[in-house]
């Protein structure tokens, strides 16, 4: 199992890279597992691939705006990523991956966004989770969403074993 870890200093301003394994302890059901492989800082740096999962179902209208904003801030706080995947989704979904230097059409494609229709956010996570299979290094995934899945075609039991079988950290925003 591999497990990223990112650890910030006091109120987040700075990351902490000099940690070892003997900083850090795993447990699997109550029991402490050995860490076999250990990297820190850029002593194995991994390329960061970053996606973001943005709900714009009808129930997002009054947030949208500030979500926008959020998901703008953060993708721009991201420049060691080597690309950033992002999904929009309500009753349809769509994806696209931007380099960092396609990054003001990344800005304007958020921008654009109009909140309006059901949620398919297993549909969403399904999509991801697919176009993150191919990288290599390190995938994290910021989903923004406010409720629960209406339409997708993917069920609960399929997303949960897709996420089970991928190596992607997943932060999820409500």
């Amino acid at each position: 199992v591999n497990v990223g870890v990112t650890v910030a200093g006091k109120k987040n301003q700075t990351l902490v890279t000099d940690l070892a394994a003997g900083d850090f302890a795993v447990y699997e059901d109550g029991k402490p597992q050995q860490i076999t492989i250990f990297g820190s800082g850029t002593e194995q740096a991994q390329e960061l691939h970053v996606g973001v999962l943005l709900d714009i179902s009808g129930s997002q209208v009054f947030d949208l705006g500030l979500t926008q904003a959020a998901v703008t801030k953060f993708l721009s706080s991201m420049p060691d990523a080597v690309d950033m995947t992002f999904i929009d989704f309500a009753t349809r979904v769509r994806g696209g991956r931007y380099t960092q230097s396609e990054f003001p059409f990344l800005v304007e494609r958020v921008r654009a966004l109009r909140a309006d229709g059901h949620t398919a956010l297993y549909d969403a996570i399904g999509m991801y989770l697919e176009s993150a299979r191919e990288q290599r290094g390190r995938k994290v995934m910021v989903l923004y969403t406010d409720g629960a899945d209406t339409s997708s075609r993917l069920t609960i039991d399929k997303v949960m074993k897709m996420l089970k079988q991928s190596d992607v950290t997943v932060y999820a925003i409500g």
